[in-house]
């Protein structure tokens, strides 16, 4: 699993810093706005949004269009966004965008933060194409505006990549995955979050392929990396630990797969709720490691739940609803329920049909 499908975009929406000069409310908004942001990296999300909502009623009393109120605007954005409630997630950004565009400019770094965000939830939401125009404006004003070897340069490069994943265009993906990654490294050190969760995305490219040697040492790389700077108990965690599951299923260790799958469902159950579509994506690979051990029954319930959180919290057309419909349908085919499955498999075919006339 990508942190891209559902975990990545949780610490990866940019969080936009600056510094004020010591008024009150410039003041207080710098206190509740530095708090908030590292409540967001911590995975706190009710210390998040308390003080992130204090930033922004002292930024509105800066003025309407003060920058800072775009800045808190994008950082509620990311608790939203975090919540899994996307809607409310670009009605921020949208607002957070017209008022940093309008008083700083397209080439602004907290205007492209924001554009970086608006980009993730385009991903999130199926919106590949636009976001990867997103992607593709950011990083060449990034480069262009603050040089080719800028931190953000690399969260933008992953970005990319997650999209060129997703699309099965493996080679291009790879190589912006290591020139994040070498990015990142320089930038922010070795032990840095970033480095776990592009190590993470890489380990899911390599599994992808087959190269499941590979995709445990990068797993492996990013658990050091991620337990150490976060914590055993963050959600970046818990898509590690699904990524090391779905490796041992494939390799035919069943129990330790399950011992993985449900230590990540567990920290995510307890961190961003039993009903978010990271959680979705957990049950999906249990789904799975239960056809392989045959408890078909297990799996349909899995496939189920995993369907119906997809499509109450993304939406019923959305690509990521399509593959647990295939899945769910190759398990019935199994069981010799042909007539269920086919109803499945039209839906999956009419949503990617949805999904490729939109691009």
């Amino acid at each position: 699993m990508r942190v891209k499908n559902f975990i990545r975009p949780l610490v990866l929406f940019v969080l936009v810093f600056s510094a004020c000069p010591a008024y009150a409310q410039e003041a207080s908004w710098e206190e509740h706005s530095q708090a908030g942001k590292e409540a967001l990296v911590n995975g706190n999300i009710a210390s998040a949004k308390r003080h992130i909502l204090a930033a922004i009623n002292a930024a509105k009393a800066l003025g309407p269009e003060d920058p800072r109120l775009g800045v808190s605007l994008n950082d509620l954005a990311q608790v939203h966004f975090d919540l899994g409630n996307y809607k409310d997630a670009e009605i921020l950004l949208e607002e957070s965008l017209g008022i940093l565009s309008k008083r700083l400019g397209r080439g602004h770094p907290w205007t492209i933060s924001t554009l970086y965000n608006l980009a993730k939830l385009y991903v999130t939401t199926g919106r590949y194409s636009g976001a990867a125009i997103f992607y593709q404006n950011i990083i060449k004003v990034t480069v262009d505006s603050l040089g080719p070897r800028h931190p953000n340069l690399g969260v933008y490069l992953d970005g990319l990549a997650g999209i060129y994943d997703r699309q099965d265009r493996f080679g291009e993906a790879e190589a912006l995955y290591k020139i994040a990654l070498s990015i990142t490294r320089e930038t922010l050190g070795p032990q840095h979050f970033r480095v776990a969760i592009l190590e993470n995305n890489l380990g899911t490219l390599y599994r992808k392929q087959g190269r499941l040697d590979e995709a445990r040492a990068a797993y492996e790389n990013a658990l050091g990396i991620a337990g150490g700077s976060l914590g055993l108990n963050h959600p970046i965690v818990a898509a590690i630990y699904n990524g090391i599951g779905v490796i041992n299923r494939k390799k035919g260790n069943y129990d330790t797969a399950d011992e993985f799958h449900k230590k990540a469902l567990e920290i995510l159950q307890s961190s961003v709720g039993s009903d978010h579509p990271h959680v979705a994506a957990v049950l999906l690979e249990i789904g799975l490691l239960d056809v392989e051990r045959q408890n078909y029954s297990l799996a349909e319930d899995n496939f189920r739940l995993a369907l119906d959180i997809r499509s109450r919290r993304l939406g019923p057309e959305h690509p990521k609803v399509a593959d647990v419909l295939d899945k769910y349908a190759e398990l019935l085919r199994d069981l010799d329920r042909t007539s269920e499955a086919e109803e499945l498999e039209l839906r999956s075919e009419a949503i990617r049909k949805t999904v490729n006339d939109g691009e």
